[in-house]
């Protein structure tokens, strides 16, 4: 059975995240996982906290292993397999994966912009 699935750059992201979700619920770590892994804005700005977290540049890369339950993990599968493969498809494992990096930058850059703006 496991010889059907392809080895893609869409499947490895997508089992680390479902994997990443499912240890931090099996061990009841949801909050531990959002509190060290998420991403904090204040912490670029070199707000400190007082457990032991990711650094903090790279938690827009971290973030992305990090869901609130089941329907956001399996909307964000969803939509990651479907167009992930479509995008590996047409321009390779190494361009998906640069491209997954840096959309995980831009979404927490630009999830910031309207409190910015708002100030």
């Amino acid at each position: 059975m496991l010889a059907r699935i392809p080895r893609t750059a869409t499947v490895a992201i997508s089992a680390v995240t479902a994997l990443a979700w499912l240890t931090a619920v099996v061990l009841g770590a949801q909050t531990w996982a959002a509190a060290t892994m998420g991403f904090i804005p204040a912490r670029l700005s070199g707000a400190e906290v007082p457990w032991a977290a990711v650094p903090a540049i790279l938690t827009p890369l971290s973030s992305t292993l990090v869901h609130n339950d089941i329907l956001h993990l399996g909307m964000n599968l969803l939509l990651f397999v479907w167009c992930g493969a479509a995008v590996e498809k047409a321009l390779g494992r190494t361009s998906l994966l640069l491209l997954y990096v840096a959309g995980a930058f831009a979404a927490n850059s630009f999830g910031e912009l309207p409190d910015v703006i708002e100030e």
